[in-house]
């Protein structure tokens, strides 16, 4: 996974994990405070050129029903 800083502070993370040629976004998060910025945008853009890089064709997110994010 990767984290992102802004102004010098931990501002967002995101988790996956490749299995052959699939891979799963595990969690991901950005502050409430810099949301909006793009930052979640180069988290996610980060690490699917590093699945591409590892042979991972396809990406999954499971959604709970209850997420209301």
């Amino acid at each position: 996974g990767w984290v992102t800083e802004h102004a010098g502070k931990l501002a967002g993370f995101i988790i996956i994990r490749a299995s052959g040629d699939e891979g799963e976004l595990l969690t991901m998060a950005v502050d409430t405070s810099v949301r909006r910025q793009g930052l979640g945008s180069l988290l996610l853009k980060k690490s699917m050129s590093v699945l591409s890089q590892q042979g991972v064709k396809r990406l999954f997110l499971e959604v709970n029903e209850r997420n209301i994010a």
